[in-house]
């Protein structure tokens, strides 16, 4: 009976042992993503709100041993709360710097066609290209139906017609007249 930490022979009880573990960890992780998210909210002015309020009552003589341990876990929370809001400013910056600046004005065409031509090399080679409709080989954005050769379906190019001579063209169920 004293030998529960020795592997059993039963598979079913492993398997719970495993999906047990499991749980454990996505716990864990489910945790650590409620307080980064908690702590992303937070405003630090409210916590030192808080922890002035303590102080006073800890000079007035009025703060207890669960008062000094909340104030401890208060001024730990403001720390964290100041390194998140540090981290996510150096997040931001980092993306600001490595996003392509643009020019906030074009004074000319000139510059304009050359930003362009900078922008979108060689839009001929594009199989998006179109010199009325896309001149600058963009691709549609994402969700919409690829250009097609003819039609707006695939396979609209194909010849679905029997042509040989003596065979019978069948009409399709809903015609013009039918609605």
């Amino acid at each position: 009976m004293g030998k529960k930490d020795k592997i059993t022979a039963d598979p079913m009880s492993q398997f719970r042992k495993k999906q047990k573990e499991k749980e454990k960890k996505k716990g864990k992780v489910d945790r650590v993503k409620g307080k980064q998210s908690r702590l992303e909210s937070m405003d630090p002015n409210e916590v030192r709100e808080k922890i002035r309020k303590l102080e006073q009552e800890e000079h007035n003589g009025a703060l207890d041993g669960s008062g000094r341990q909340k104030k401890q876990e208060l001024e730990d929370t403001l720390r964290q709360v100041l390194r998140k809001k540090a981290e996510t400013e150096a997040e931001l910056k980092s993306k600001q710097a490595s996003l392509q600046p643009i020019p906030a004005t074009v004074k000319s065409k000139k510059e304009l066609e050359a930003l362009n031509a900078k922008t979108y090399k060689n839009p001929e080679k594009s199989e998006h290209y179109h010199p009325i409709f896309n001149p600058f080989g963009a691709a549609p954005p994402p969700g919409h139906a690829p250009p097609s050769a003819a039609g707006g379906f695939p396979g609209a190019h194909l010849n679905l017609r029997n042509d040989k001579l003596g065979q019978v063209h069948l009409a399709l169920p809903f015609t013009s007249q039918c609605l």
